[in-house]
């Protein structure tokens, strides 16, 4: 009774974790905030790229598609390098 108790809490405990870190599987996006810039003059430029962020969620969410989707990017190889082109 007491191995198949144990066996419970393991299996528990592995779904918690993978229930916590499966959301970092999928495609990242960048932020869609813009910071806020410390120098007042560069508002102008903020403003207009927050704009072009919040215009530009299909075209962004589509290339972090194709990034995920190449071949051993993960490793320090050229299908790396090209993920990061595909991007």
């Amino acid at each position: 009774m007491g191995t198949r108790k144990l066996t419970c809490q393991v299996a528990v405990g592995a779904l918690l974790i993978l229930g916590v870190w499966s959301p970092a599987c999928g495609p990242t996006l960048p932020p869609t905030q813009t910071p806020t810039p410390a120098d007042p003059t560069y508002e102008p430029l903020r403003s207009t790229i927050q704009t072009y962020v919040d215009h530009t969620p299909p075209y962004r969410r589509e290339a972090a598609q194709a990034q995920e989707s190449v071949q051993g990017k993960a490793e320090p190889t050229p299908s790396s390098a090209v993920a990061l082109r595909t991007r």
